[in-house]
């Protein structure tokens, strides 16, 4: 759909203006780390967002992919939850003992 196109067009324009990741650059860093954002429970917003924000520490798109994709393996995979969680002693669940979302407050 055109308006959906132009809405997802839109939204990554306006990421690539907030951080260091260039439009030309997102739709395959995107492509590569999108798989790994679902599953950690991200949206689409926040895949950019975080994308953007790991941005301001490595530039070039190659190697962005790559550090979005092993920030997100903290959420997607066990082992590198449980290493991160006993390396910071910060627990990735709640009280309830469900998984605290990748971002935001949960």
């Amino acid at each position: 759909k055109a308006e959906t196109s132009f809405d997802v067009l839109d939204r990554m324009t306006k990421a690539g203006r907030l951080g260091n990741a260039e439009l030309e650059d997102l739709s395959s860093i995107f492509g590569r780390v999108g798989i790994n954002a679902k599953a950690a429970g991200l949206q689409f917003d926040e895949t950019l967002g975080l994308i953007e924000r790991l941005s301001m520490i490595e530039r070039n798109p190659e190697r962005l992919a790559t550090l979005v994709d092993s920030t997100l393996r903290i959420f997607t995979n066990q082992k590198y939850l449980d290493k991160a969680s006993t390396a910071t002693g910060i627990s990735f669940y709640n009280a309830e003992g469900d998984r605290r979302a990748a971002l935001g407050t949960q």
